[in-house]
């Protein structure tokens, strides 16, 4: 469920961008949001929780979201 909410505030975060372009503050914390994803599935793999082949993408991340 961490890692899903991560990616449920990273899809709104980046609807939010999408019609607010010049909000800086939110496009770094975006970055942030998505290092904390990468460095949650890095430790998900290793531990075996997620498949060694999982990799996050942020328009799949957003179909999981949406459906």
């Amino acid at each position: 469920p961490d890692l899903l909410d991560l990616m449920r505030k990273a899809v709104r975060m980046r609807d939010h961008l999408a019609d607010n372009h010049k909000d800086v503050h939110n496009k770094v914390k975006l970055t942030h949001v998505d290092s904390k994803i990468w460095r949650l599935s890095k430790y998900y793999n290793k531990v075996g929780k997620l498949p060694k082949d999982w990799r996050y993408n942020p328009e799949e991340a957003a179909l999981i979201i949406k459906a």
